[in-house]
């Protein structure tokens, strides 16, 4: 009974903020720092494209949406060719390997959705100073509060989900505690 209420309240949480994130990218289309990181965008783009055309779950069909606009935000803002190009075909191969990945390995999906967040919430952390300080805590709050719901949702799949989620978890603390000390230490000098 739980997980379906946590599973919703990650699609809610995540669906929100995918919204910001193009709500930034649209608003603030000529900043260079964009809301969603280009390389996370792309893989993002590619896993719910396989959901998408796999399974056509809710979530996945706003998602799947919702990444595609994101996905082309980021690459109208590439400035150099060779990236464009790059980038516009990124998902192809991407997208065939999360569908091998769901196809043939067990729990795959779920799995590959978990280190998706892994990496995201990497990138996010690493890339702290090439990201859009425009709703960058209320993001990050989403993104921490979506991926701790998908982890209380599925945690009894496997016990990778219960690892990854924590470092997850901390990982995401961790951006919404830097972010907001930046807010508050840029406002007040």
């Amino acid at each position: 009974m739980f997980d379906r209420f946590f599973d919703i309240l990650s699609v809610l949480f995540w669906a929100v903020a995918y919204l910001i994130i193009i709500y930034v990218g649209l608003r603030y289309r000529n900043e260079n720092r964009k809301a969603m990181p280009y390389f996370p965008g792309a893989i993002n783009l590619s896993w719910e494209a396989t959901a998408f055309l796999t399974f056509s779950l809710f979530g996945h069909i706003i998602w799947f949406f919702t990444d595609l606009i994101i996905f082309f935000i980021n690459f109208k803002s590439i400035r150099k060719k060779k990236y464009r190009i790059l980038y516009i075909f990124l998902p192809i191969p991407l997208s065939l390997f999360f569908y091998f990945v769901f196809l043939f390995i067990e729990n795959g999906m779920l799995i590959s959705s978990f280190i998706i967040d892994l990496f995201m919430a990497i990138v996010f952390v690493l890339t702290f100073k090439n990201i859009s300080e425009r709703f960058r805590t209320t993001i990050g709050l989403l993104k921490l509060f979506g991926d701790c719901s998908a982890m209380l949702s599925y945690m009894n799949n496997s016990p990778i989900i219960i690892v990854i989620g924590v470092i997850v978890l901390l990982l995401n603390l961790y951006y919404v505690i830097n972010s907001a000390y930046y807010c508050i230490k840029k406002k007040h000098p």
